[in-house]
């Protein structure tokens, strides 16, 4: 299992102290939404290295999350707000590498992609080319251009070597720019030459009030299989309620071809421990048809409480760290059901979470298929056997 990390290096041109650099970072970081705080209170921390030399700083961060835009879009904004070269390093399972080179005024002027890109290649870029008017530039007065394309192009068991080669290329310290946020908090935690900045949001992480508005989790299946368990998850993004229906939606419920016999609900007790019981109800179907004519089952939940909502804009939950997706799991509320198929081999069944302060707005709909056997669902997927 390889390693996944991001950081950002930043050119010191004009060799600024640490205290002038943490608080032009922290002046940006305040556009985010984000005041400075207490290491006890922070929601997002930042930690920034100096090179021996003073003429790089490595930035990490523990919003820094593949998956997430805020690697790329701090690449851009600190290279304007600093008036300065920004490089953004994001290593993937330690087989793939892309930098990318922005310039004073924010504007990207090169990305570079080493490795064994697989799926995430483009095809505007080749592995390993990069441009020779961008890079140069920043080369050391001993170092050379043909020097950093052989460290781009060789083979590496962990691209990440290739950091640590090119690294004294650039003036780039080599322990620090293959070091990322982990790496600090972890490893080293009392290095003295790295400065931390704690953070958090003006705005809650969790809604009370205001009307509840649901949102179908990442992890609900598109797929179901007749006759056996089926899980479908959503969380609350507004302010506490009571009362949920979910409907359910086919044609196939007006001919009987497909049966659902009850349905449970559960959410967690304990909504700071994943492994706490599970608070669960069970609710029984009513078939009937809507003003416009379409036929479904009605599961009805009047006294149902929701779980406060969480605010999915918050740096705790935004780009889905681990974090992030522990909270939302642990705020997810779930149906478990099982749906049999009693005519035909494949049904396409819709999935509304209806929240009864809030019919309209708060819902969520989900449209999933229902397979008669493995065999059918792997065949429409192209699946082998």
């Amino acid at each position: 299992m390889g390693t996944t990390f991001s950081t950002i290096q930043i050119q010191n041109r004009q060799h600024a102290e640490p205290e002038h650099f943490k608080k032009t970072l922290s002046k940006y970081i305040k556009k985010k939404g984000l005041v400075p705080t207490t290491k006890e209170k922070a929601q997002l921390v930042y930690k920034f290295v100096f090179s021996a030399d003073g003429n790089w700083i490595t930035l990490s961060s523990s919003e820094y999350e593949i998956g997430s835009d805020s690697v790329n879009s701090d690449v851009q904004g600190l290279a304007k707000a600093m008036k300065t070269c920004c490089i953004g390093t994001s290593v993937f399972d330690s087989d793939a590498l892309f930098l990318y080179l922005f310039d004073a005024p924010g504007k990207q002027k090169d990305m570079v992609a080493l490795g064994h890109l697989g799926d995430m290649s483009d095809s505007e870029y080749a592995v390993g080319m990069g441009n020779i008017k961008c890079w140069s530039p920043l080369l050391s007065e001993t170092a050379t251009w043909e020097q950093l394309t052989e460290f781009w192009n060789e083979e590496y068991v962990f691209v990440e070597e290739a950091l640590v080669k090119m690294a004294p290329l650039l003036g780039i310290d080599s322990k620090n720019i293959a070091a990322d946020y982990h790496y600090w908090n972890e490893v080293e935690p009392d290095n003295q030459s790295v400065v931390n900045l704690y953070f958090e949001t003006v705005s809650p992480m969790f809604i009370t009030e205001g009307p509840t508005k649901l949102d179908f989790s990442m992890w609900t299946s598109v797929t179901m299989l007749s006759g056996n368990d089926s899980i479908i998850s959503f969380h609350n993004t507004g302010g506490i309620s009571k009362g949920l229906t979910v409907l359910i939606l086919g044609d196939c419920f007006e001919q009987g071809k497909v049966e659902i016999g009850k349905m449970q609900v559960d959410k967690l007790k304990n909504l700071n421990d994943l492994r706490s019981e599970r608070v669960i109800e069970t609710i029984h179907p009513v078939k009937k048809q809507l003003s416009d004519g379409r036929f479904g089952l009605v599961f009805d939940l009047v006294d149902f409480e929701f779980p406060e909502g969480v605010n999915t804009e918050h740096p705790s939950v935004k780009g889905f760290s681990k974090k992030g997706m522990e909270i939302l799991i642990a705020h997810s509320v779930t149906l478990r059901f099982i749906a049999t198929i009693q005519a035909d081999s494949k049904h396409c069944l819709s999935f509304f979470v209806i929240p009864h302060n809030n019919w309209t707005e708060g819902q969520a709909g989900r449209t999933i298929s229902l397979y008669e056997t493995q065999e059918q669902m792997n065949a429409e997927f192209g699946i082998p056997e």
